[in-house]
């Protein structure tokens, strides 16, 4: 991600789809492993920083919890 992105998105200055699709994967493989990403802080910012994303932090805060 360093390579292409600003340190924080995926790719270029702004999400993408990318981003969203980091976010989901390493939601579901932290539900196996929660200490998945202390040894990868450029996940961990990338992660926080969508989570962070205004629409998608109001629909992560009122959605339904599923195990999927």
């Amino acid at each position: 991600m360093a390579a292409y992105g600003n340190g924080v998105w995926t790719v270029g200055d702004n999400p993408t789809w990318a981003d969203l699709v980091v976010y989901d994967t390493i939601e579901n493989l932290l539900k196996m492993d929660g200490e998945l990403l202390d040894k990868h802080s450029i996940l961990k910012t990338n992660r926080e920083a969508v989570a962070k994303l205004p629409k998608l932090a109001e629909y992560l805060a009122n959605r339904k919890q599923t195990s999927f």
